[in-house]
């Protein structure tokens, strides 16, 4: 069996490319030659993939891939025109050498762009799933918005981007002191970006920390913004509280995590984000602006409001952890195998 991964690669670790590496290392582990091309802009070198240089070197590598008898599986966000265009490109190459390529769609925003496109993005999007051995929706949503363009149903399964995979055994010891130091600790794993709403979360922490003078807060995640974000935690004293832990492995995050009493997703906007799920799958109590795609159990904030995202996480830290664990998560990844041998064997 000969695949070949399309999409995001860590680092930074996000929910496309930790779903890469993940099946990336289960088709290793099951004998499988895999090779990961890595679609995240940017030209630094990554031990696992190929870095792709532009559009031109992305239908070389894609043509290329096919000539040698590959299976193509494209992991993308799906709501805008670029992502379609890759997606179609990455069909009809594999349809033109006798294949049935892959496609998972992962943003929760898919639905509200295909919605508001015009008539030749729509057909762009029908386009580029009808000669697809399978198109992947992570949630049903995705899956409506894919119907009502009329896409093939039989060829559709819905299939979330999602196992938990390992935890770390060990963590840093700063990690483990502040579990020990603060009481509530809350987590987050964000990009430094403006709409990952990490300065919601800095005053919401702030206004919690007058009723929890034990309140500590890990933010995971790199970004642009790091300087500004650093400066408005200065602004409301909450140096001694409130640390960016910059990139983090998976298995650290996960860890991290689970050790928590809260996971908080800020984001002004979002799709169907893995981080909440694994959130959910850890047991912790978990909240999200009420944007993107939003698993049940979720505390739902109004996405951009300091009062109502700091309301919710004092109601998550009113809840008891839940012992629902990850079991059953890695059958996604289970599922995904059986398509891939299907596919390379020519049953879709």
């Amino acid at each position: 069996m000969k695949i070949v991964l399309i999409g995001d690669y860590p680092p930074p670790y996000g929910g496309i490319s930790v779903h890469v590496q993940q099946l990336s290392r289960l088709l290793a582990q099951n004998g499988a030659e895999c090779r990961v091309i890595d679609i995240e802009p940017g030209t630094t070198p990554k031990e696992g993939a190929i870095r792709v240089k532009g559009y031109f070197d992305f239908l070389r590598r894609v043509f290329w891939f096919s000539y040698k008898g590959f299976v193509s599986h494209i992991h993308t966000n799906g709501h805008n025109f670029k992502s379609w265009l890759a997606i179609w490109v990455t069909t009809w190459v594999g349809f033109l050498f006798g294949r049935r390529n892959i496609v998972t769609i992962h943003s929760g925003l898919m639905p509200a762009y295909s919605d508001g496109s015009g008539l030749a993005a729509k057909m762009l999007i029908r386009a580029a799933l009808w000669p697809a051995g399978k198109a992947i929706a992570v949630n049903e949503e995705i899956e409506k918005a894919l119907l009502k363009l009329n896409v093939n149903p039989d060829r559709m399964i819905v299939l979330p981007a999602f196992a938990l995979g390992n935890r770390s055994h060990s963590l840093p010891e700063r990690v483990l002191a502040w579990r020990e130091r603060f009481q509530p600790l809350i987590t987050s794993a964000v990009y430094l970006e403006k709409e990952y709403g990490t300065e919601l979360l800095i005053e919401a922490c702030q206004r919690l920390a007058q009723k929890y003078p034990n309140l500590g807060c890990l933010v995971m995640g790199s970004g642009s913004r790091e300087a500004e974000i650093r400066a408005e935690i200065k602004r409301w004293n909450m140096e001694d509280r409130i640390f960016l832990l910059g990139n983090v492995a998976h298995e650290v995050c996960l860890s991290i995590m689970e050790k928590s009493d809260l996971f908080v997703r800020p984001t002004f906007f979002d799709g169907d984000a893995i981080s909440v799920r694994e959130g959910l799958a850890l047991g912790v109590p978990t909240v999200a602006s009420n944007v993107g795609y939003r698993p049940g159990g979720v505390f739902l904030f109004e996405a951009g409001s300091v009062a109502d995202l700091a309301r919710q996480m004092e109601f998550g830290l009113r809840e008891k952890r839940s012992s629902r664990g990850g079991e059953g998560r890695e059958q996604n990844l289970v599922l995904i195998q059986g398509i891939y041998e299907k596919v390379c064997r020519g049953a879709l």
